[in-house]
């Protein structure tokens, strides 16, 4: 239950009070599901593709994240913080980021919220994810 708690009250935190009590909805409506699976995938999966507006402490910048898996995806990299690891890894304005393996771009889009001069090189070998990248940064 203690991570449970720890990735309500981070979403809270990172989108605000509306996504994080639809996602306790989501939880309990799809509770079952959760249980069998144990893994929170159902309840993200009901929240849909977004967008969500992230807002996340050590960023300049708020963004947007959309797209299949996209509520997985906050919780993995920004309320968890398994990319940065509280500052084990720090990007500043005006530096030059290399994202290999760029997926759908949240990564991106995390380096770029660090500052207007950021700048980031995304690799993506999928055509399929290059194309999702591309739509999300025109």
């Amino acid at each position: 239950m203690g991570r449970l708690a720890a990735d309500l009250f981070g979403i809270w935190k990172i989108l605000g009070p509306a996504p994080a009590l639809r996602w306790l909805v989501a939880i309990t409506q799809n509770w079952r599901q959760i249980a069998k699976d144990r893994n929170l995938q159902p309840a993200d999966q009901a929240m849909g593709p977004g967008p969500f507006l992230v807002r996340r402490r050590g960023t300049r910048t708020p963004f947007r994240v959309t797209g299949d898996a996209a509520f997985s995806g906050i919780r993995e990299m920004y309320v968890r913080d398994c990319y940065l690891q509280r500052g084990a890894l720090s990007m500043a304005d005006g530096d030059v980021v290399l994202d290999l393996g760029a997926n759908m771009g949240n990564f991106t889009n995390l380096a770029l919220a660090h500052g207007n001069r950021v700048r980031v090189v995304a690799v993506e070998p999928n055509g399929l994810l290059e194309e999702r990248f591309w739509h999300r940064f025109p």
